[in-house]
Formats: C-alpha cells, structure tokens, sequence
C-alpha cells in the first residue's frame, strides 16, 4: 500500500478535533456523506476506456519499474504513484504519461526511458525548487516574465507565455558566463509557467498521439530588439545548448509554438543551431518576425502594447524569478521545493 495512503487512512479512522468521540453518533448523516463523494467523484471526468494494449495501458503496467528506478516520483509538482486507484489522480497521471508517449510517437520503451530519465533529474537538479530561489539581479533584471492571457481556444486554461528579453542583457559574459546558473534561471521561469498551466489539475484528456491537439502548452517569445549579441560566443552558444537539451529531454510537448521577434537578418545563427539540437516536428513551431508589434495577431490582444496588444508592460508584471545581491538557494519554507501533490 502506498504509505501516503495508509496515512491518510490511518488518519482518517481517529477524530477530528472539534468532531464526535469514537462512542458518539456523527453529526452528519451517512447519506450525506455518500452524497458528498458521489458529487466530487462525478464532478472530475473519467479518461477515456482504453484497450488492453493502449500505449497507455502498457505505461501504467510499467510504472512501478519507472519510479523504482528513477528513485523519485515528482514531475511538474504531481507526486507519481505505483498505482492510481483515485478517479482523479489517475486521471492527472495518465495526461502526465501522454506527455511522454507523444513525444515518442507512441513507442513505449523510448516514452519509459525518458520519464526515467526526467523524473531522476528533477530530482538531481532540484526543479521544482527553483521557482523559490533568488538569482542575481545584476544578470537577469528585465530578462525574462511569464504572463497568462485568454485563450478562446482553450475551454479551462489561459494561454500561458514565458518571455525572454534579450535586450535587456547588460552584459553577456555576466548573464550567460556562469552555464549552471543560467540554466537554473531559465528553469526556474519554465517551472513558474508550469504551475500558471496547471496542467496535472486540468479536466481535459490529452488526445493520443496524431489524434488532436495537446491542449497543455507553452508559448514561448524570444525578444531580440536592441540585442548585444549579434554574433554567437561560446558563453551564449554553451548555456543555449544546456536550455534546449534539458527542454527537450525534460518538459516534452510542452511548446506550442515559439516566437522570435524583432530579430535582424544577421541572427540566422539563432533558428540554424536550434535545428541541429531539435526535431522538426519541434522547429516547424518556430515563427520568426522582424517586428515585434505583429506579435498580438498571433497570440491575441492581451500581450503588451509594444507587442501590438492592449495589455500591461513586461515591467509590470509579477510573475518573474525572484531576484536579489546575490543567487541564493533559499529555503522551502515558503513553499515546498519539491513540488506541491496534485490534489
């Protein structure tokens, strides 16, 4: 059994303080109660049957061996389990499997690996916590946002977007000079997108691989207005090539489509290395603009005005990683490091 269960069942069989003794009637009525959880069952949706020999079928049979090798269990701020009994968290599993499955064309062995091999990274590198940790402000002021718009296509979910300033980089060695540091800023904003995507609580089924469209995914602008690189240097080329590996590896079918704007001629640099490094299926995604203010036809109107759309600047938003004097790990005080369990 798994022990998270066992204590909540343990838990559950003493009396809540405030409630009845063991030798007192409830106040509730049974009914009530029964009629409680019917409602909570039914107002979360059930997957689609699947068929003996589903990919996802074959997954779930395989996951006991997934996270017993991998020696973790949290992605995306959802604690895996052998077995998913509850309606709910089976539900929120099998889209977190899809994932996977997808992004491996519904090979089985190869979606098993690269969960394996997430799920022992996430833990390693500590992802979830950087959403909490401080980096310095002289490298990443200004660098990066997420914001979150409606999305008419989308029938629970805003669209989520991460935003990378480029030309709000003072200077290049000091942002990009230091590969592990970047890479944890750059995390920390995806896994700040992640939790505005929500997407281990969301009700809708992701189709099966070539069945429809992923309605869990990122957009991603790349801004290169007033840019100081026009030129690849190994520092940029270095932590670029960490970000896009540890993306495709680690947050597969996550991208709905990326954006590079204001980007002039001589940057071709830029879509030619992602090429090397990326699928097709992934760079097809790519929408490259010499001017910003096109923007909002493509995404809507509720971007930023200099973007061509009528909501607020880039400076005012919040949702930015927290920044300081200093990087600084922190503490998971303010919350848990580790991802909080879907619920």
């Amino acid at each position: 059994m798994d022990t998270g269960v066992a204590a909540t069942e343990a838990s559950s069989s003493q009396p809540a303080a405030g409630s009845a003794s063991a030798g007192e009637p409830a106040h509730e009525k049974p009914d009530t109660r029964d009629a409680r959880s019917k409602e909570r069952s039914i107002a979360f949706p059930e997957w689609p049957p699947l068929a003996k020999d589903h990919p996802i079928t074959k997954f779930e049979t395989v996951l006991p061996a997934v996270l017993q090798a991998a020696g973790a269990n949290e992605i995306w701020g959802f604690q895996m389990r052998h077995i998913e009994t509850v309606p709910k968290r089976r539900f929120q599993c099998r889209n977190i499997l899809q994932k996977f499955l997808r992004a491996n064309a519904n090979n089985v062995d190869r979606a098993t690996h690269q969960l394996i091999q997430t799920l022992t990274w996430r833990s390693e590198f500590e992802a979830a916590h950087t959403a909490i940790e401080t980096f310095d402000k002289s490298k990443f002021e200004g660098v990066g946002y997420v914001t979150t718009i409606d999305d008419q296509d989308k029938d629970e979910n805003n669209a989520v977007i991460t935003w990378n300033i480029y030309g709000s980089v003072k200077d290049n060695k000091t942002t990009f000079g230091d590969v592990d540091e970047f890479l944890r800023w750059r995390v920390a904003l995806m896994e700040m997108a992640m939790r505005q995507l929500n997407f281990t609580a969301g009700r809708t089924a992701i189709p099966d691989y070539g069945c429809g469209d992923d309605p869990y995914q990122i957009y991603q602008v790349h801004d290169y207005l007033s840019v100081r690189f026009f030129t690849m240097d190994a520092s940029i080329r270095a932590s670029s090539k960490r970000v896009i590996e540890v993306f495709r590896d680690h947050y597969p079918e996550m991208l709905a489509r990326k954006f590079f704007v204001n980007v002039p001629v001589v940057m071709g640099w830029v879509y030619a290395s992602m090429k090397l490094l990326l699928p097709t299926s992934t760079t097809n995604k790519f929408t490259f603009m010499s001017y910003g203010n096109q923007l909002a036809r493509e995404i809507g109107e509720g971007i930023p005005e200099v973007y061509g759309g009528k909501g607020p600047a880039l400076d005012q938003v919040d949702l930015t990683p927290k920044l300081g004097d200093t990087y600084s790990k922190n503490s998971a005080n303010e919350e848990d490091g580790k991802g909080k369990a879907a619920q």
